[in-house]
Parts: structure tokens; sequence; C-alpha cells
């Protein structure tokens, strides 16, 4: 159902909270609203305008950050390429129009990605995805309309779905690799508190900015305890509802990607292991690793070393795909 006024209440005072937001170098976003599929997503550009030999790249931030985690990079980047990025459902200035867990499922997800490369005009984007942000974007470039729409994928800290499972599935029934998927269980031990009742949203807010290193942002805990929906919707065991209020979601995800893609993995994350990129090779074969030194906020921590790697993958990976 759709959600009270007292919720259309509470958003305002915090995207008032949070003011007009700026990254290095002064520079201003250039922002819109997206209304898709039972929620508005808010957008921001930056840099360059679109428009021919100019590459855009679109930003996807994780859990329980907003846009404003690629800060760091956007001041690194500005000056070379259009830059979009949005805050997915429930956090920063975006929210959704309907309750309950229906409009958090991925196929959701996936169809904001589109949504906001149609918003801006672009045919083609490069993908920068972190955390949450990569789990959408991995599924985003399995989507069917992917080898028209992304030219290329990196991602850091954030697995697909699909493939979490199989490979979870996979370490657990060989004693040989047991260890590998309990240590990776280990580290997402927050998943399944993620699932309890009314408890995570009391006490994320409290103990969210603890858990960060060298990255510190206001309205976290409200992005925390907003954004619970996308586990809940995604990896708990319960069967998320359709909703007689939501469109069905567009998207039509495929088994496999094609799109090139390059997998960055801090080696101090405390969340994802980097074993769990093995075998993504069977459904993305173009796919690249690169272990970097850092913890699990590795791009904005050390956003110059993002930059740098963002604009060489970028480099060999835009005159393959503009050809249509």
């Amino acid at each position: 159902m759709p959600y009270p006024f007292g919720f259309y209440l509470s958003k305002l005072r915090y995207g008032l909270a949070m003011g007009e937001i700026q990254v290095p170098g002064g520079t201003l976003p250039r922002p819109r609203t997206v209304p898709v599929n039972g929620a508005n997503i808010a957008v921001f550009e930056f840099g360059l305008e679109p428009g021919p030999g100019v590459q855009t790249v679109l930003l996807m931030h994780g859990f329980p950050d907003d846009h404003r985690l690629w800060s760091p990079l956007i001041g690194e980047l500005a000056e070379d390429f259009h830059l979009v990025a949005y805050d997915s459902r429930n956090a920063g200035k975006s929210w959704v129009t309907v309750g309950g867990l229906a409009p958090f499922v991925i196929e959701h997800l996936v169809d904001d990605v589109y949504a906001v490369l149609d918003s801006v005009g672009v045919d083609k984007a490069h993908i920068v995805a972190h955390n949450w942000g990569s789990v959408q974007a991995w599924s985003a470039v399995r989507d069917e309309r992917a080898p028209k729409r992304v030219q290329s994928l990196l991602s850091v800290s954030g697995p697909d779905l699909r493939h979490y499972r199989h490979w979870l599935k996979r370490t657990l029934s060989n004693r040989q690799t047991r260890l590998q998927g309990l240590g990776q269980l280990a580290k997402s031990w927050y998943i399944l508190f993620f699932q309890l009742p009314k408890l995570p949203e009391i006490m994320l807010p409290k103990v969210i900015s603890g858990l960060r290193t060298g990255v510190q942002e206001d309205g976290l805990g409200t992005n925390a305890a907003r954004g619970l929906a996308l586990y809940r919707a995604n990896t708990g065991i319960r069967k998320v509802r359709t909703s007689e209020f939501l469109p069905a979601a567009r998207a039509k995800l495929q088994r496999s990607t094609k799109v090139p893609a390059l997998l960055v993995q801090p080696i101090q994350d405390r969340f994802v292991s980097v074993d769990l990129a093995q075998g993504v090779h069977e459904w993305a074969p173009h796919t690249d690793t690169l272990p970097v030194h850092g913890g699990h906020w590795w791009p904005a921590s050390h956003a110059p070393e993002l930059a740098r790697i963002t604009k060489d993958w970028i480099g060999s990976h835009s005159a393959a795909a503009d050809v249509a």
C-alpha cells in the first residue's frame, strides 16, 4: 500500500537536513528526479556535458551510503567524463512510493539503472559500482538490455547475487573449499542480523559510523535503517509479495554476460572475500580481477588510485564498445 503522509514529512525533513551537495573543487551537481516503478530516484550529473566523444560513467553506491560516497572520485574525474550518480531506492534523496518489500527486488533495481541512463539522454555508459551498487550492477549487466547500453563494469566489493549463492553452495559442499565458504559466511554475519524485525532499525543508526574507516557522512544512520529493505527483499528466506500498486519490472536477467568487467578486490575487506571471484568467468568470461590494498570503503579512502584505474580501464574499453 502507499506510504502515509508521515513518511513523506520525515523524508522532506531528511532532504532539507542534507542540504546542497558539493564535490571537491566546488563542483555543483545538476540534479533531477526520475520516477520509476514505485520510486522517485534522485539523479545528479557532474563534469562534462554528454555528447560525441564524451564517455559517460554511471556511479552506483552501496549500503549504507548515498551518492556522496563518490564525492572524492568525482573530484578526480569531473574534467574528463560525463559523470552520473544516483541515490538508490530509500537512500539519500530517493524514496519509494509503495510500501512493503516488493519495490526493492533486484529486477526493479535493475530497471532503475536503465531509467537513470534514459533520463540523462545517453545510449551507453560505463558503470563504476561499490557494495550494493555492485550487486545491482552485476544484475544489470546480465539484463537483456546490457549489450547495447553498458560499455563496461568496474565493480568493487559486491558480488552478483546469483553467483554468491552458487559459490557458497559449491564451496560448502566441498571438503577442500569448505573453509572458504565458512570464512565468507562469517564476513556476512550482518545479512542474517538484518532479517530480524525492528532490532536492526534501532541498532544501526547508533553503530553504523563506527563500522566505517576514514569516511564520515551525515545521514548514514537514516540510510542504513531505510536500506534494510534491500537485504530483506533479496537475501531473506521470506517470499516477497507483489503489490497491486507496483508495475511489473521490465528487467529480464540472463544467466551470463559478455560485458567487459574489472573486479577490484580490496584485500583487507572485512565483508567480502577475494575468494568470491572464483567461478566468475563461467558466466562473465570477459572479467579481469585486480587485488588492491585497502578496506571495504576503498573507493572513498583511495579515490586517486581508483581514478587512475578507472581512466585506464575506460580508455581500453571505449573504442570497441562504441561500435554498435
